[in-house]
Parts: structure tokens; sequence; C-alpha cells
């Protein structure tokens, strides 16, 4: 039950992402994609992905925290 709240909570988090970064954040982390792989299919570079990929990171982190500590 619990396991089930936190995927449903960080589902809601990524879905509020703005869209490259719910795409790459999916790709990597859900479906392991490899970095230059996601840039082909994003058309961006490398380090745009690695810079996307930390920022959403950094996100879901902050706002998964705010929604789970009271």
């Amino acid at each position: 039950l619990e396991r089930k709240n936190t995927e449903e909570i960080l589902k809601k988090i990524i879905s509020q992402l703005p869209t490259l970064q719910q795409a790459i954040i999916r790709m990597k982390d859900i479906e392991e994609y490899e970095v230059e792989e996601i840039a082909e299919i994003t058309g961006t570079k490398p380090d745009a992905v690695r810079t996307n990929l930390s920022r959403a990171r950094k996100k879901v982190r902050e706002e998964y925290i705010k929604l789970t500590t009271v």
C-alpha cells in the first residue's frame, strides 16, 4: 500500500515537470535508456540530457520531500 502511494505521488510530481524533463526522466529512470539514446530521440545533446535529468530529479526529490514530510 505504501509503495503504491509513493508511486502515485512520484507520477503526479513528474507530470508537473516541463515536457522535455518528463520525457527524459521517464526514458532514463523507467525505460532505462542510455543518455546518448535519449539525446538522439529528443534531438538534444548528451550534455543537455544530463542537465535536464539532473534538474528533473532535483525537482522530484524536493517536491516529494515537501509532500511527504509534515
